[in-house]
């Protein structure tokens, strides 16, 4: 069952998670850089391919709250989250 606590809870872990990416990929590069069939590779590949599913879903779900939020690449998740918490401003 949806709710806006669970809904939260899912744009504030996607946040959390999103943020890490640059962490990462700073750290380590693309899956490319260590060869696809490396475990390094493997290994990152899997890592970013868990990230864009875990964006995908927070757009998903941000989506009715923000109005062309889908179709835009700059979501502002935390923004989304309180909205999903909170409600439209009265």
């Amino acid at each position: 069952m949806k709710t806006a606590a669970s809904e939260a809870t899912l744009l504030a872990t996607a946040s959390e998670a999103l943020a890490l990416y640059d962490t990462i990929q700073k750290a380590f590069g693309a899956p490319g850089d260590h060869g696809y069939s490396t475990p390094e590779g493997k290994a990152l590949f899997a890592i970013y391919e868990y990230l864009a599913a875990l964006d995908k879903a927070a757009r998903d779900v941000a989506s009715p709250a923000l109005p062309g939020a889908a179709l835009s690449a700059d979501i502002d998740i935390e923004a989304a989250a309180k909205l999903a918490v909170e409600g439209e401003p009265s």
